[in-house]
Protein backbone atom coordinates (compact mmCIF):
# COMPACT_ATOMS: atom_id res chain seq x y z
CA UNK A 1 0.00 0.00 0.00
CA UNK A 2 1.76 3.46 -0.80
CA UNK A 3 1.63 6.59 1.21
CA UNK A 4 -1.31 9.40 0.51
CA UNK A 5 0.05 12.20 -0.54
CA UNK A 6 -0.79 15.70 1.80
CA UNK A 7 -0.70 18.79 0.82
CA UNK A 8 1.07 21.03 3.15
CA UNK A 9 0.42 25.31 2.79
CA UNK A 10 3.57 27.22 3.50
CA UNK A 11 3.24 30.66 4.22
CA UNK A 12 6.34 33.40 3.38
CA UNK A 13 6.05 36.00 6.14
CA UNK A 14 8.52 39.15 5.69
CA UNK A 15 9.63 40.97 8.39
CA UNK A 16 11.82 44.21 8.31
CA UNK A 17 14.80 43.93 11.03
CA UNK A 18 17.49 46.42 11.44
CA UNK A 19 16.57 47.72 8.00
CA UNK A 20 16.97 44.08 6.52
CA UNK A 21 14.09 42.63 4.75
CA UNK A 22 13.91 38.63 6.40
CA UNK A 23 11.33 36.92 4.47
CA UNK A 24 10.18 33.37 7.14
CA UNK A 25 8.90 30.22 5.68
CA UNK A 26 6.10 28.91 7.95
CA UNK A 27 3.91 26.05 7.87
CA UNK A 28 0.26 27.17 8.77
CA UNK A 29 0.13 25.54 12.20
CA UNK A 30 2.93 28.62 12.79
CA UNK A 31 6.26 25.86 12.82
CA UNK A 32 9.04 28.00 11.59
CA UNK A 33 10.99 26.37 8.06
CA UNK A 34 13.75 28.59 7.48
CA UNK A 35 14.43 32.06 7.07
CA UNK A 36 15.81 34.64 3.87
CA UNK A 37 18.23 36.99 4.16
CA UNK A 38 19.14 39.57 0.98
CA UNK A 39 22.99 40.21 0.86
CA UNK A 40 24.23 42.74 -1.55
CA UNK A 41 23.47 41.18 -4.54
CA UNK A 42 22.78 37.53 -3.36
CA UNK A 43 20.37 35.87 -0.80
CA UNK A 44 21.65 33.47 2.02
CA UNK A 45 19.05 30.65 3.10
CA UNK A 46 19.22 29.75 6.78
CA UNK A 47 17.82 26.55 7.68
CA UNK A 48 15.86 26.57 11.67
CA UNK A 49 19.43 24.67 12.56
CA UNK A 50 21.25 27.04 11.74
CA UNK A 51 22.98 26.33 8.78
CA UNK A 52 23.33 28.37 5.79
CA UNK A 53 23.42 28.46 2.31
CA UNK A 54 24.50 31.60 -0.12
CA UNK A 55 22.42 31.52 -3.47
CA UNK A 56 21.85 33.42 -6.67
CA UNK A 57 18.37 34.05 -6.31
CA UNK A 58 15.21 34.37 -3.97
CA UNK A 59 13.29 31.42 -5.65
CA UNK A 60 16.51 29.01 -5.11
CA UNK A 61 16.48 29.91 -1.91
CA UNK A 62 12.94 28.96 -1.29
CA UNK A 63 13.89 25.56 -3.21
CA UNK A 64 16.43 24.99 -0.76
CA UNK A 65 14.54 25.21 2.36
CA UNK A 66 11.46 23.66 0.87
CA UNK A 67 13.72 20.57 -0.36
CA UNK A 68 15.38 20.36 3.44
CA UNK A 69 11.87 20.52 5.14
CA UNK A 70 9.87 17.93 2.95
CA UNK A 71 13.76 15.86 3.77
CA UNK A 72 13.52 15.78 7.49
CA UNK A 73 9.39 15.27 8.00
Amino acid sequence: MSKREKNIEILEVEKIVDNNTITELTTKDQEVIGRILQDKKRYIAELKNGETFRVSSQAEAMEILLREYHLHR
